[in-house]
Order: C-alpha cells, then structure tokens, then sequence
C-alpha cells in the first residue's frame, strides 16, 4: 500500500512517516517510489515534517530512490526536515546528494527552475 501523496504542478509531494527504520516501512517506500516512477511520476518531493526517525537503512534507501529517479530523468528533494534530521542530513553529507528546501513551494519552484532551460 502506498503513502499518502498529493500533486501540485505536476509534482508529487509525498507525505513521509515519522519512522523510517523498519523492514515494513522501507519495503513501503520502495514500493510506492517504484510505483510512482512506473507511473511517469519522476519529480518528487518528500514531506519530512513527520519523520522523527531514520536508521543506516533508511538512509541508504532514500539515496537510492534519489539515484533511480536521476537515472531516470527525475529527482527527489526533501522538505521540513525537523532539526535533527537535518542535522543528521549535515554531519553525514546526505545533504550534497539530495537537495533540502524549507518547504514546498519552494521545492515545486525548484523543479520549475530545472524544467525551464
């Protein structure tokens, strides 16, 4: 079963849990990123406002999403970090490989940019 996700200008802004940590979630996240980019979806924003949580695998996960979604002319950002995780996003260099934004307009903007030479 797939997360909540919403679209704005041809965007999908996807709603992240608050734990990113078990085999069930990351099974769930890869399943509705597969599906998302099966369906032609390749822009993707991923909402972190909720997310309290993430371990080594998340991570590695994520950045592989990122990854895929670049190999296929894509990209996912992340947005609302909690200070924590985005602390985390900094001393680990997670931020160098998946761009962070305060929030969505700024993420849907982002893609604007990129999508208009």
């Amino acid at each position: 079963m797939a997360w909540n996700h919403r679209e704005t200008d041809g965007v999908i802004i996807l709603d992240m849990p608050v734990f990113l940590r078990s085999d069930e979630e990351l099974d769930r996240f890869c399943q509705t990123i597969s599906a998302l980019m099966d369906a032609g979806r390749r822009q993707i924003i991923l909402d972190f406002h909720r997310l309290s949580l993430i371990n080594s695998a998340g991570i590695a996960h994520l950045l592989r999403a990122a990854q895929d979604a670049r190999l296929h002319d894509g990209d996912i950002k992340v947005i609302r970090l909690k200070p924590a995780i985005r602390d985390l996003f900094h001393y680990t260099g997670i931020h160098t490989k998946i761009e962070i934004l305060p929030d969505e307009d700024d993420a849907v903007k982002r893609f604007q940019e990129i999508s208009c030479p």
